[in-house]
This record gives structure tokens, C-alpha cells and sequence, in this order.
């Protein structure tokens, strides 16, 4: 069994699945769910204890959850949404839109009795809430940076899906959820262009004429909606631009990525569909081969960005799938092992949350190997793959945070963002965790311009309960991995849903940008009154692109002897 499909984003409000299990509880202090919707009479009581029944019916698709994953007080929600999976149907509200339902059997699979074992199972070793917590202090305010408004980026409260520093061409990519619009800036940070766009901008890579354009289909649900399109500039950068679409019709898709994989001097797309639910069937990472014919099949694509395709463009690929199941976040293709191949990294949720390399053999053959798998509630939300301790090994930086289903999330002091440094032969080693609640993206590059890498992270799930929830870090690397961070609050205070950070002006220095996120869920919801109260009206203050410069010249990076 897994997770109801999602309620919202890669960024999420396309949430990521926390890709909970068939975590069960009960107790007397915390009461058992009420299976009475429909009622069945269930198979007899076969004798089994809690842990011999999670034994047999909770790993079918995913590790085997732990009790202390999840608080007391969240578990009878928690039964309530899973009891599905095993036949005991509740889906009124709020069950009904985040459970699978092609996945309820139509019986139940265990007697109330054995339900009730696996619920005490559960609630026996867990901690209660109050023992839910990281511990840490809160950073100090965020110094050295002048916050200023992005003109023209969209309406406050907007939901800024996309945000790309483009330092080559020197263009700021901006993609608007609500407007449904791509706008790009130039270095003046002057708005040059808005595009409209048939549903959400989700991923852009910078291409040597122009861009590639990956948008979601939808964010709420799998509406098998999902595109792709080719855009070039003009001779005249800022005056006219030529479209051409790839593909159409796709699982609710994260990203795709560009590199010629197997070295035959055409460029092929590694496709990360999220999907939605989870499974097989549902959602899947794919690699498309570019053929012999594909510019050609490219320059008579059709320009209308509400053309199906079918999914593909014709004749221009053959698709070779990598991973069958909902819950791919994001990939990476790098030669992550030194052997002379191309290496595809996949982070993936929904069930299983495993970070995996599928490495290359040549010949278009792959070879599966699981970098981190981690249980079942982690709540994966992103990686990077960067250099952070200057080795020339591939490290990677994980973020997890998710907590999106429940309508009372508790907080997880195992959120937050991990460094692990790589030997460059596979193996890799967790050397720093900044624990923050709810993490979902991070950006890292060289802020301070002291000669090493720094990262910016945000939080779409913070603690709701606190005065002014912690929402963007910056994490300075004050040498060997320990960092120092600094959070952002006042009167810039906001919810973001994306960061970027690059030299989008080419004065030397990195500037950051925080992407707005006014979306219901993942604790603040009209159903917590007391939390939507207090930050409703704030948020819908929150300008669509905040920007921070550095406020003094950066440091020279030092030098050595």
C-alpha cells in the first residue's frame, strides 16, 4: 500500500506525496477510526499480532514503517485515509480526494480485530507531538541583504511556479501559476516578454537560441496535460520568438532535461512525470532517444502550444522508460561514478522515497542502483548534485520536508536539508543536517563570494503554531561544512514557493529570488482557523518575486600559495 495521490505542487501545492503507508493506530486516549461509512463484516480473525500483520500487508510498497514516524495524535487520521487500502472505505471528506481509490479492494483484507492489534502496534511506540520537535534555536535575522520588489512580476498573493537566473544570456525566467504566463526579465530587471501558456510553467532549461519550456498540466490533479515546447528568439532578441512543440498530453510532469546520453551527437530528454496516486501506470521517468530525423521532425513541429501531439512528436523519439511508477520529483544527469558514462539520478516519493542512479553501461542500457532509500513519511522534495567540499567528487544535497495530505500536519524534526559528500565510486556519507520543518527547496552557490558554496533553503510546511513561521533560511558555509544560518522575517516575511539565485546582473555578486506561494494546505487551511486567521491577509500581501542583494561588495574568494 502508498499514499493518496496529491493535493498539490512540485511546489507544492503540488505536494510530493509524503507517501504514507499503512500506518495504523489506536488507543484508548487516542480514539480509533470509525469505519462505519461502509460498513463490512470483514474476513474471520485469523490471530495475528500487530506487528505480524504489518509484517504481511504493510511493505507491498515500500519499506516497513515505524511507529515513531508519526505522532500519537496524527494517527487516527492516519487510519482513517490507509484503512482504505485495506478495504475499510472512508472517503467523505476530506479522504475522498487523496485516496487512490483504484487501489481500495473490494473487500477487506483484515477482521476489525486485527485492526485494531495493528492500531495499538502503532500508537504503542509512538512519541506524542510534544516530542516531535528539532530542538534548535531560531536563526538570527537575516543581515547583508537589501530586499526590493520585482516590478511587474506578477499580482501579490500570486503563486510563482518557475523562477530561472539565466547568467549567460543574462535573463531572470519568472512562471506565474495562477496568470498561467511565462515572463522573462532582462539584466535591468526589466520585464521584455510575457507568454501565454495553456497551464502552469513548472521547469526551463536556457538553450543556445532560446529555451526549453516544460509545463505541469496541472497542479491540483493528473489531468494528463503536461507539454513541452522549444522556444527560440529572434535575431532581435526582444522582438518576436518562434515555438515549436515536443510533447503533449503527459503525466503531471516536474521537469525534463537535456543531454546527449548516448554520445550519437543528438540530444536527447530525460522526462520526469510525477503523475499522480502511485504505482505503476500512473506516472514514470522516461528518456526520450532522439532519432536520426529529430531536427527535422523538430522544424515542422506545430507553433500552437494547445496541440496535441500524442503524446510525443512524431517520428522525432523512441521512449525507453527508466522508473514505472508515480512520485518522480526530479532528475540529474551527470557522470556520477567517473566511469565515462552518463549517469541519470532520480528522486522519487509516492511509496517508495528513494534517491537512485541509473547508471550507464553504454548502448543504452542502464543499470539501477539506490543511492538512499528512506522511510515512508520522510517527505522527499528535492536534490542537488554540487561539488561542496572541493574533492572533484559529485556530492548531493537532499531536501525533505513534505507534509501536504494531512489537515493538521505534525511537525517532523527529521525535515530539513542534508549535505552527503561522495567518493566518486558511489559511495556517499551524510556530513551536515540542518533540520527545518516543512523543507522544500534549496538553491546553493557561492552567496558571500568567500570561496565556497552556501545554500538558501525554504519551507512551504512550517510551524503554523509560531509568532512568525520560519520561511527562508540562508545557510552561510563558514568552512568544513558547518553552517551558520540566518532567516528572513518582518516586514519580507512570506510563503515561497520557489528560490533562485544567480548573477542575473554581472556586478559579481549572487543575488537571490523568492517566488511567492499563496496556497491553501499543508497546515494552513480554513479548517485551522485560528492559523488561517492570522496569515491569510498577509499572505495575500506577499509580492509574486522578492529580491535580495547583497548589500556590500562580495569578499575575493582566497587564494592559495
Amino acid at each position: 500500500m502508498g499514499a493518496g495521490p496529491l493535493s498539490g505542487v512540485p511546489f507544492r501545492w503540488v505536494a510530493t506525496g509524503v507517501g504514507l503507508a499503512f500506518l495504523l493506530a489506536g488507543l484508548v486516549v487516542y480514539p480509533l477510526p470509525d469505519f462505519a461509512e461502509e460498513p463490512p463484516l470483514g474476513p474471520p480473525d485469523s490471530g495475528l499480532s500487530g506487528a505480524e500483520v504489518a509484517q504481511r500487508y504493510c511493505q507491498s510498497c515500500h519499506a516497513l514503517p515505524a511507529a515513531e514516524q508519526l505522532p500519537k495524535e496524527t494517527w487516527p487520521f492516519v487510519i482513517n485515509w490507509m484503512g482504505n487500502y485495506v478495504g475499510y472505505r472512508k472517503l467523505s471528506p476530506p479522504y475522498g480526494h487523496i485516496t487512490a481509490r483504484h487501489h481500495i479492494p473490494p473487500q477487506p483484507l483484515v477482521s476489525p480485530a486485527e485492526m485494531s492489534r495493528l492500531g495499538r502496534h502503532y500508537i504503542d511506540g509512538a512519541r506524542e507531538a510534544k516530542d516531535f520537535v528539532h530542538g534548535r534555536a531560531r536563526p538570527a535575522p537575516l543581515e547583508g541583504y537589501v530586499a526590493s520588489v520585482l516590478p511587474e512580476a506578477g499580482e501579490d498573493g500570486e503563486v510563482v511556479t518557475l523562477l530561472h537566473v539565466d547568467e549567460a544570456r543574462g535573463h531572470l525566467y519568472v512562471g506565474l501559476g495562477n496568470a498561467k504566463a511565462l515572463l522573462i526579465f532582462d539584466r535591468d530587471r526589466a520585464l521584455r516578454v510575457r507568454i501565454a501558456l495553456p497551464t502552469e510553467p513548472i521547469h526551463i532549461e536556457p538553450r543556445d537560441r532560446g529555451f526549453r519550456l516544460t509545463m505541469a498540466g496541472d497542479y491540483a490533479r493528473d489531468e494528463h496535460d503536461a507539454r513541452i515546447a522549444d522556444f527560440a528568439f529572434a535575431d532581435d532578441e526582444w522582438n518576436g520568438m518562434r515555438q515549436r512543440m515536443l510533447a503533449s498530453g503527459l503525466h503531471r510532469t516536474t521537469e525534463s532535461r537535456a543531454a546527449d546520453l548516448d554520445g550519437d551527437g543528438r540530444e536527447d530528454l530525460v522526462v520526469v512525470s510525477f503523475g499522480d496516486g502511485f504505482g505503476a501506470g500512473y506516472g514514470k521517468v522516461s528518456i526520450l532517444w532522439a532519432t536520426p530525423e529529430y531536427e527535422d521532425r523538430l522544424a515542422a513541429a506545430p507553433s500552437e502550444l494547445n496541440r496535441s501531439l500524442g503524446p510525443l512528436l512524431p517520428g522525432a523519439f523512441e521512449e525507453q522508460v527508466l522508473l514505472d511508477r508515480a512520485g518522480g520529483l526530479g532528475a540529474e544527469v551527470v557522470d556520477i561514478n567517473g566511469d565515462g558514462h552518463l549517469d541519470v539520478l532520480v528522486l522519487a516519493t509516492q511509496g517508495d522515497n528513494e534517491l537512485v542512479a541509473y547508471l550507464g553501461q553504454g548502448e543504452r542500457r542502464f543499470a539501477r542502483h539506490v543511492i538512499e532509500r528512506r522511510h515512508v513519511s520522510f517527505g522527499y522534495n528535492q536534490f542537488l548534485v554540487r561539488d561542496m567540499n572541493g574533492d572533484g567528487h559529485h556530492d548531493l544535497i537532499t531536501v525533505n520536508g513534505n507534509n501536504m495530505e494531512l489537515k493538521s500536519p505534525p511537525l517532523r524534526p527529521y525535515h530539513g536539508v542534508r549535505v552527503l559528500l561522495g567518493d566518486g565510486a558511489l559511495g556517499f556519507k551524510e556530513a551536515a543536517f540542518f533540520p527545518m520543518y516543512g523543507a522544500l527547496t534549496a538553491v546553493a552557490e557561492d552567496f558571500d563570494g568567500d570561496g565556497d558554496v552556501d545554500i538558501a533553503v525554504n519551507s512551504f510546511f512550517p510551524n503554523w503554531f509560531e509568532k512568525e513561521p520560519e520561511t527562508f533560511d540562508v545557510l552561510e558555509n563558514v568552512g568544513d561544512l558547518r553552517f551558520e544560518p540566518q532567516t528572513l522575517g518582518g516586514e519580507h516575511w512570506g510563503r515561497w514557493l520557489r528560490i533562485a539565485a544567480g548573477d542575473l546582473d554581472g556586478d559579481g555578486r549572487v543575488e537571490l529570488f523568492l517566488g511567492g506561494g499563496n496556497s491553501p494546505g499543508g497546515g494552513l487551511h480554513p479548517d485551522r482557523p485560528r492559523q488561517w486567521a492570522r496569515y491569510r491577509d498577509r499572505l495575500a500581501q506577499v509580492p509574486a518575486v522578492l529580491v535580495l542583494d547583497r548589500s556590500s561588495p562580495s569578499p575575493a574568494p582566497p587564494t592559495s600559495n
